[in-house]
């Protein structure tokens, strides 16, 4: 009774193994699962970089906090002071920040 199996399905047991499906297939079919691989570690990848990305930017963004908090609360100065050091502070995003900060740092030497 103890070497009985009783369970139908598994008394193919070696026939669903990895290898045995893969012997089975066509190379079409292979060469979709090979396919399907590659899609699984490029989103592998994606995510990795996302989740790296994120969470460097929520790091900055909390230096940045901190940084602003200690100035404006060491300088103890008006909300123009305040946004001005901000500005100073803030990572530019786009190059279009760089030339709007050049040419306001332009003009400003200028007055």
């Amino acid at each position: 009774m103890l070497g009985v199996c009783l369970i139908s399905w598994q008394a193919y047991r070696s026939e669903w193994s990895a290898g045995y499906l893969w012997r089975q297939l066509d190379w079409i079919s292979r060469l979709d699962v090979f396919v399907l691989g590659l899609i699984l570690v490029y989103v592998v990848i994606i995510v990795i970089r996302g989740s790296s990305r994120s969470h460097h930017a929520l790091r900055a963004s909390r230096a940045l906090v901190r940084d602003v908090a200690g100035e404006l609360r060491n300088a103890a100065c008006d909300l123009r002071q305040g946004l001005r050091i901000f500005d100073r502070l803030r990572p530019p995003r786009h190059t279009s920040d760089l030339q709007a900060r050049a040419s306001a740092s332009s003009s400003h030497s200028e007055a």
